[in-house]
Formats: C-alpha cells, structure tokens, sequence
C-alpha cells in the first residue's frame, strides 16, 4: 500500500513539472503557425441552413484573401432516396474575399422516405481541399423535416 502511495505522489509531482512545458511548447508552435504569413489563396466554407419543410438554404462564405473562381456546388442525399440523390447547383464564377452568397436548394424534383443525410461539397480552383458541410433530416416524399 505504500509503494503505491509513494508512486501515485510521484506520479503527481511528475505530471505537474512536465506538464506547463509541454502546454507551453504547444502554443508556441500554434504562434508560429498562425505567424507565418498568408498564403493569398481563397478558402470557402459552407453552412447547410434549415429554410422550413421543402428544401434548405446553402451559405458559401470565402474568409479567403483572393477572389474563389469556378465555384462548383454538389448536394448528395443519401438514405431512401428514389429520385433527386445526386444534384448539381448552379456554378459560380467568382467570389471575393469577404463575401457571401446564399443557394436556395429546394429542389425540383426530389422523393424519398425516411431517415436522410445531406451532404454539400464545394469546390472551386485552386483549392486545397473541397468544402464540405453535412445534415440529417427525415424524408417524406418531397419534403425534407426536421434538418439539423
């Protein structure tokens, strides 16, 4: 029972000296990352926004520091979905630095039931990685519900 007790102290004393060095050492790192200059590039995110019972409403913001080209925009509904699962939105030319633009995806023809997953993919040129943003929602017929 000592022997435990006097390496469970130990352990403390341990944990405690070595631990703010190694935080430390990890902001540091975080500070020379986030210093390290711009990259002038454009990077978009997209946030997949409820609108109601039939359909929703995709926001594509570039927090980029150059203007976002050929923008193209994927909706992929996945679960029972008889028709409608794979759509392809308008593309975009062009999105400058700052600026929003917003996609009213109540689609035309769309039918399904039950549990459904949606899954927007944004890509443009010269991007690192596409943006992508997901929601679950229930199916009935053309109506997408409760989407969260």
């Amino acid at each position: 029972m000592k022997k435990l007790l006097v390496f469970g102290i130990l352990f403390i004393v341990l944990g405690m000296v070595f631990a703010p060095a190694i935080s430390a050492s990890s902001t540091d790192e975080s500070e020379e990352e986030s210093n390290a200059g711009t990259v002038n590039q454009p990077l978009l995110i997209v946030e997949i926004i409820s609108s109601g019972y039939y359909g929703f409403i995709i926001k594509i913001t570039n927090i980029g520091d150059v203007a976002a080209t050929n923008i193209q925009t994927t909706i992929a509904l996945s679960g029972m979905v008889f028709i409608g699962k794979e759509i392809n939105a308008q593309p975009v030319d062009r999105l400058e630095p700052g600026e929003s633009i917003t996609i009213d995806a109540t689609f035309g023809l769309i039918f399904g039931i039950g549990p459904v997953e949606i899954i927007v993919t944004v890509t443009y040129d010269g991007m690192i990685e596409p943006a992508v943003d997901s929601a679950e929602g229930f199916m009935l017929g053309p109506l997408i519900l409760g989407l969260n």
